[in-house]
């Protein structure tokens, strides 16, 4: 009796998939596609399991998905790893330049417990083929799909699902700054879906947790005497004028406070390398709308240490959920020997530390590096991670491409550090010239 006939037991799954396949042998271009490319999708779908909630995935364009900030506001407040990047103000400005993709999970009742935004694209991780690639932008900090904290593995699992069987999406996926905390509901999703995760990264970075006395926390983090130097510091700029701690809340306010932002950092040593928010007009031109947006939204405020009305630093903090992350700083280097940037940030984070309705407070540092990773105490795991979720290739995609970053990442630290030791020689030769010139 065969399968077809009427009677006959069901193939197990993994017979229906070796049916399909030809007996004959596989010509080149066949041969090429099996070991590299996506196969054309076999649209078939997991195994129902009755005690699983029921989740529907929509793909949705940008204007779609512009239009549900409020949805997304309600689903930040429930859900495992808020992250503001996900959040629809990005999707316009973001489409505008490059083609996106946002998969919305909802559940029976037509409520929203998941968004997965990306861009479809041959990044350098995913060269040479498209990817599903998260963060959207350069300047975002964290990938994290944002889910419901009671749904993450069956919404992950959805969106795997949808990625694997939608011949109009890639099969390979790159969360960059991934939350540690979904990286084992994201195994087991993709083991779920015969897929591989292999991944190029994991870091930690600085966080703000609640503590009951502010100033006593700061004054923890520091010895005395730098304590006392932020103080003479802080007393010398007062003592030339009127020093104020500035928190710009109205979209208005933001705007300005955002040009602010804009020209310090342009005046300063990333404006010389480049690597300026304003050194790119399309990144300027998102970054504007993207917290035009936010801030209409209430998401966003600036924080800006000015003296006589002269901002001497600006940052720009992002809210989602009960979490806020200070996204941006830049200060003006004239006055680089009173630290700004630093007394900035004691009001930033003694502001937080005074806000009960703030639960954390992320760093973005790519890095555990910088004044944040030495006065925050707390730490939280990041992860890059590479999903392949193609038919299984006669050889491991994702971990050889996770394997060539990681190779990528350390010969280019490699070199940042000799770069670096060789400039602080020819410092120290030019000033050993100087002092004997002099002398």
């Amino acid at each position: 009796m065969t399968a077809n006939e009427p009677g006959a037991a069901a193939a197990p799954r993994s017979l229906k998939r070796l049916s399909s396949v030809p007996l004959a042998l596989p010509g080149p271009g066949r041969l090429w596609r099996g070991l590299f490319l996506r196969p054309e999708p076999q649209r078939l779908e997991p195994e129902a399991d009755p005690a699983a909630p029921r989740i529907t995935v929509e793909i949705a364009d940008a204007p779609r998905f512009a239009a549900l900030g409020a949805a997304f506001d309600d689903l930040c407040a429930r859900a495992a790893a808020p992250n503001p990047f996900m959040h629809p103000a990005a999707a316009l400005p973001i489409a505008a330049t490059a083609r996106t993709a946002a998969l919305l999970a909802w559940d029976g009742q037509a409520r929203l417990v998941g968004v997965f935004f990306g861009i479809l694209e041959r990044s350098r991780v995913t060269w040479p083929f498209e990817g599903f690639v998260s963060p959207v932008s350069p300047l975002a900090n964290l990938g994290s799909p944002v889910i419901d904290r009671d749904l993450v593995e069956p919404v992950l699992r959805a969106f795997l699902v949808t990625l694997k069987h939608r011949g109009d999406l890639p099969g390979l996926v790159e969360i960059g700054d991934l939350n540690a905390c979904l990286l084992e509901p994201l195994r087991r999703a993709a083991d779920a879906e015969d897929g591989r995760v292999a991944i190029t990264e994991r870091r930690c970075r600085a966080r703000l947790l609640p503590a009951p006395d502010g100033p006593a926390f700061w004054s923890s983090t520091v010895s005395g005497q730098h304590r006392r130097e932020q103080q003479r510091q802080r007393r010398r700029l007062a003592d030339s004028g009127r020093l104020d701690f500035v928190v710009a809340r109205t979209p208005c306010e933001i705007a300005a406070s955002v040009e602010d932002f804009l020209a310090l950092e342009a005046a300063g040593w990333k404006g010389a390398r480049g690597s300026a928010v304003a050194s790119d007009r399309a990144v300027a031109l998102f970054f504007r709308a993207y917290l035009r947006d936010m801030a209409l939204a209430g998401l966003v405020e600036t924080h800006a240490l000015k003296l006589d009305d002269r901002p001497l630093a600006v940052s720009v903090s992002l809210h989602a959920g009960r979490r806020a992350f200070t996204w941006r700083i830049a200060f003006d280097e004239s006055f680089r020997k009173s630290s700004p940037g630093l007394l900035l940030f004691e009001n930033i984070t003694l502001r937080y530390l005074a806000d009960g309705a703030i639960e954390e407070v992320d760093s973005c540092n790519h890095r555990d590096a910088g004044f944040q990773a030495t006065r925050w105490p707390a730490r939280h795991g990041m992860v890059d991670v590479l999903v392949d979720l193609r038919a299984k290739p006669l050889w491991p995609v994702a971990s050889a491409l996770a394997l060539r970053e990681r190779w990528r990442r350390l010969l280019r630290a490699r070199a940042g550090h000799w770069v670096r030791r060789a400039r602080a020689l020819r410092r120290r030769l030019r000033r050993k010239a100087a002092s004997g010139a002099r002398g």
